[in-house]
C-alpha cells in the first residue's frame, strides 16, 4: 500500500471541495477521457503563496482547487482573490456558477474587472 499524495490528503481534508468555488472535484481521471466541464473539476493543488513569488510545497502552503479556479488565479496574490470572489458582487455570482456560466459572460466580465484596473 503506498502512502496518499499530497493532493490525495488535501481533497480528503476538504471533504473533496474545491477550496475557492466549493464545487464537488474528482479526485483521478485522464484529462483525454472526461468531457470538458469535467476536466474542470479536477483537484489540483494550489499554492497560498505561489512559486513564483517565493512559496515552497510544504503542507502548510498548499490547498486542494479544482482545475479552474487554480488555472484562473494564477499566480495573483491569494487574499486579492479571496477579497475579490467575497466582495465583489458580480464576481460572487460568477465564481459560485463557474462551472454552468457560459464563456462570453466569463470573458465580458474579466474584461469589465480589467477595464476597472483590478488586476486578474
Amino acid at each position: 500500500m503506498s502512502m496518499p499524495s499530497k493532493k490525495e490528503i488535501l481533497f480528503h481534508k476538504q471533504n473533496g471541495k474545491c477550496h475557492y468555488c466549493g464545487v464537488k472535484m474528482i479526485l483521478h481521471g485522464s484529462t483525454a477521457v472526461l468531457k470538458r466541464p469535467a476536466r474542470k473539476k479536477l483537484a489540483s493543488k494550489d499554492h497560498i503563496i505561489p512559486r513564483s513569488h517565493g512559496g515552497s510545497h510544504n503542507m502548510s502552503n498548499l490547498v486542494c482547487a479544482c482545475a479552474h479556479c487554480n488555472a484562473k488565479r494564477g499566480n495573483m496574490p491569494y487574499h486579492l482573490f479571496v477579497w475579490i470572489q467575497k466582495n465583489h458582487p458580480q464576481w460572487k455570482m460568477v465564481v459560485r456558477r463557474w462551472h454552468k456560466t457560459e464563456p462570453e459572460k466569463r470573458t465580458s466580465f474579466m474584461l469589465k474587472l480589467r477595464q476597472a484596473h483590478v488586476y486578474v
